[in-house]
């Protein structure tokens, strides 16, 4: 018999989503494992107004869009689907992200199905000050009055970042009700990564002095391997806080920025420097891969991340990341040491100058992160999605 899982999220293929990136990911890992996968989505591409087809299969899994009536906050769009829930008829049900319609929508059904319900929540409980007071007063009645009996309900609740676990400690979740799977990077991000470590370490041997690699960071020849380029790829959101992107571009005027990703809550962004270069368009992983490779720090000055698997990308080709202090980044992300940690827009400007700088220095900090992003490998971490998975198949 086949095993059939349903995958509920807001946004699917091609939205830039971080939700969806995790489902995507996650369906991978199972129809590796020999599960028939399907999705259930909103019809609309993540920020943007476009509408997408009901149906797709993408990359081995089934793509059912419906028709979002309307929406409350950038991911709780209210569609509708008991219909096609009754025909797919799942033995597991995977809901992605607390607090959404969608998520308890499938609860309901699937509770009704007498099936196996599970939520990845997505760590919703951190501070955002674009929130307004309307979404946060929401975001306070519905945990008192629907989420802690919610959360009660599901069969397991899979929490993405370890700093999740206090806001679900205070809507009464025990943590052995939970299991933590973080996000992971493909394999694609690994390949090579024993000879970068290994061209990184020859580089320490060959420096004679600083001399030699100050004339690489000023552009002439010599050794060391600057590209000089700092490099940002994602949405294009006010919640990623650009701005501080180009301050930084403004204030260090010898160094390339690039900004790479599609609109998502911007009408529009433009530079404002000659040094700051600006493309609008979705990516693939391979070109990610090629511009952290072309780039020799990595920014993330977002005012939240949930979890902010981009940086780990970055780190597994050998960047150096420069992060706000957002709680995701603070799981893997220690100061100084894989990465470095800005308090405000002005340290984050010194932090790239610092670095560019000491360059001489920040090898092993370099070869940190790559050991860091390693372990955080999808084919690894998903082991424990896919044990889970076949243990409520067997008491199914």
């Amino acid at each position: 018999m086949k095993k059939r899982v349903l995958l509920i999220c807001p946004y699917s293929y091609p939205s830039a989503c971080g939700i969806w990136k995790r489902v995507e990911n996650d369906a991978q890992t199972l129809i590796e494992s020999g599960y028939d996968v399907a999705v259930f989505s909103s019809n609309i591409l993540k920020g943007t107004n476009k509408t997408l087809p009901k149906y797709e299969f993408h990359s081995g899994i089934h793509i059912f869009r419906f028709k979002s009536w309307f929406s409350f906050g950038a991911n709780s769009r209210f569609f509708f689907f008991p219909f096609k829930f009754f025909k797919i008829r799942p033995h597991i049900v995977h809901v992605h992200g607390y607090r959404h319609p969608h998520s308890i929508q499938g609860l309901i059904l699937g509770k009704f199905s007498f099936k196996k319900v599970l939520i990845t929540t997505h760590a919703p409980f951190g501070k955002d000050p674009r929130r307004s007071i309307l979404i946060k007063l929401f975001d306070f009645f519905y945990d008192i009055l629907i989420g802690w009996w919610e959360l009660h309900l599901y069969t397991k609740i899979i929490r993405v970042s370890q700093w999740e676990l206090a806001g679900l400690k205070r809507l009464f979740v025990r943590e052995k009700r939970t299991i933590y799977i973080p996000n992971g990077i493909d394999k694609e991000f690994l390949i090579g990564y024993r000879q970068r470590i290994i061209e990184i370490e020859k580089r320490i041997r060959s420096t004679q002095n600083e001399e030699s690699y100050r004339k690489s960071y000023s552009g002439q020849p010599g050794m060391g391997d600057l590209k000089s380029q700092v490099l940002y790829m994602g949405r294009l959101d006010p919640v990623k806080r650009l701005e501080w992107v180009k301050g930084a571009a403004n204030a260090l005027p010898s160094f390339h920025f690039k900004i790479v990703g599609p609109l998502s809550g911007y009408k529009s962004f433009k530079s404002n420097s000659d040094n700051l270069e600006v493309v609008i368009e979705k990516y693939d992983k391979y070109e990610f891969i090629q511009e952290a490779q072309n780039s020799d720090i990595y920014v993330i000055p977002s005012i939240r991340e949930t979890f902010g698997i981009t940086a780990l990308e970055a780190m597994s080709q050998g960047n150096i990341v420069v992060s706000s202090k957002t709680q995701g980044v603070l799981e893997y992300v220690e100061d100084g040491e894989n990465g470095f940690i800005a308090e405000n827009q002005k340290d984050f400007i010194e932090r790239i100058r610092y670095i560019y700088e000491n360059w001489s220095d920040m090898q092993d900090i370099r070869i940190n992160a790559i050991e860091t992003a390693r372990k955080f490998s999808i084919s690894e971490i998903n082991l424990e999605l896919r044990d889970l998975y076949d243990q409520l198949i067997i008491k199914n």
